[in-house]
């Protein structure tokens, strides 16, 4: 029977609800759970106590039976949001076993995924309906509430794992509504690994929710991989400060936010300086823009030595201009008065990348540059470059303006298989002020 109940995919309260009342019937299947997925969204049938477990007085009663310090917050919550206290307890019975916990309720959204990819993975990651009223999510953080408060005791008791979710390695959480400073106590869970945080928002004006301040110290979390996926609006100095708070870092993902409150150079400087300091285990890094990234005239955009000074990097994604800089003046074929030396992309890429993702913007490139003949450089061999590279992705946003096409794709397509490297490439532009997407070969 163990084999069963170690890994629980939860896809709607139907489902939640049968699960608990098994648990409640039989308590030691609580220690057999070892992964815990939550998808979908608590809809208002379910709020109502439709598809609860138990009735909300049988749920407060229960809560009053437990030795919980924060037992009153979920008596009080009970009332208006059952559901998401249902889901806290579920969390309190599987603490002992859990390793990896995951919670995504966003809808799909077609540039979060491919559309080439499986529905069983959309289907797996939570990809499910969510009422377009649900502006009240401030609540949702209450279901966090027993692994928030077993993250904050290992301050002090950093060696007893009784106090519950010390084998936890894994934590995907939507954050809609949930500001990041909330969740900052999970960084002191013990064997926590990967951090995914999706989809934070803070609802509408009216909430007023406060930021927060961050108070963990640098450097004193074992986290080592971090993605800051689709976010809407989160401070960059969280993001920053999350990083900082890390010992070591592996893996770095973040996306760009749909209403960002920095310009595209400064979100990118503040990002890559940061993930500097992670430069000596840094393995992966992907900084991800939307296709609104388009540079003016006067936009200057400093040139980045040091990657190449990352020499254990050997994942990369990253906006071209973010390696190779940009000069005022430069813009559609013009060049600027004071030119800067000349510098190879291949020289300023860290040098032992195994796969690398640029994203060019048509705004950002001049046509006195042979962008053909500089991708090539990646896959020659000299005594100074000895090449690990076996994939390279080019995406090529076009905003419409007329100027000549700065790629000879297929040919470097070509070129790249016979030097035995994967490539590919996708081409955007506007055609009549609609957004089209070219998916080539």
């Amino acid at each position: 029977m163990r084999f069963l109940y170690e890994s629980c995919e939860i896809s709607n309260p139907r489902n939640l609800s049968g699960f608990l009342r098994t648990l409640h019937d039989h308590p030691e299947i609580a220690s057999y759970v070892r992964e815990l997925l939550i998808g979908g969204s608590c809809d208002r049938s379910f709020a109502s106590g439709n598809h609860l477990s138990m009735s909300k007085a049988e749920m407060t009663a229960h809560i009053r039976t437990l030795s919980l310090p924060y037992k009153s917050t979920l008596v009080e919550a009970v009332a208006l949001h059952p559901e998401e206290v249902e889901l806290a307890l579920l969390v309190l019975e599987a603490r002992t076993a859990l390793q990896v916990l995951s919670r995504l309720h966003h809808r799909y959204s077609s540039h979060a995924y491919c559309s080439t990819t499986p529905l069983w993975k959309l289907r797996r990651h939570g990809f499910h309906s969510v009422p377009e009223d649900d502006a009240d999510t401030p609540h949702r953080a209450l279901w966090l509430t027993p692994l928030l408060y077993a993250a904050q005791q290992y301050v002090s008791a950093p060696a007893d794992a009784s106090i519950g979710f010390a084998k936890l390695r894994f934590l995907s959480l939507d954050m809609t509504g949930i500001p990041m400073a909330n969740i900052a106590p999970v960084l002191h869970l013990p064997s926590l690994r990967t951090l995914e945080l999706h989809d934070i928002s803070y609802g509408v004006p009216s909430i007023g929710i406060d930021h927060g301040s961050w108070n963990i110290r640098p450097r004193s979390s074992q986290v080592q991989n971090i993605s800051i996926i689709s976010p809407s609006e989160p401070p960059l100095s969280h993001i920053t400060q999350l990083l900082q708070s890390c010992a070591t870092v592996s893996s770095f993902r973040c996306d760009r936010p749909d209403k960002p409150d920095d310009n595209i150079v400064d979100w990118h400087s503040t990002l890559l300086e940061a993930a500097r300091s992670h430069s000596e285990t840094l393995k992966k890094l992907e900084l991800r823009t939307d296709d609104n990234g388009a540079l003016t005239w006067t936009d200057e955009w400093p040139r980045n030595y040091f990657l190449s000074e990352m020499g254990e990097l050997e994942e990369l994604e990253l906006h071209y201009t973010a390696v190779v800089g940009k000069q005022r003046g430069i813009h559609y074929d013009e060049l600027p008065e004071t030119p800067e030396p000349a510098r190879s992309l291949r020289d300023l890429l860290p040098p032992n990348l195994v796969e690398l993702r640029l994203k060019y913007d048509r705004s950002a490139m001049n046509a006195n540059v042979d962008y053909t003949a500089e991708l090539r450089e990646l896959v020659q061999d000299d005594l100074n470059f000895t090449r690990k590279l076996k994939k390279v992705s080019v995406q090529y946003v076009h905003d419409g303006v007329q100027f000549k096409f700065p790629f000879s794709l297929h040919s470097l397509q070509a070129y790249f298989k016979a030097h035995g490297v994967d490539f590919h490439y996708i081409v955007k532009c506007e055609i009549d002020n609609e957004r089209k997407c070219f998916i080539l070969p």
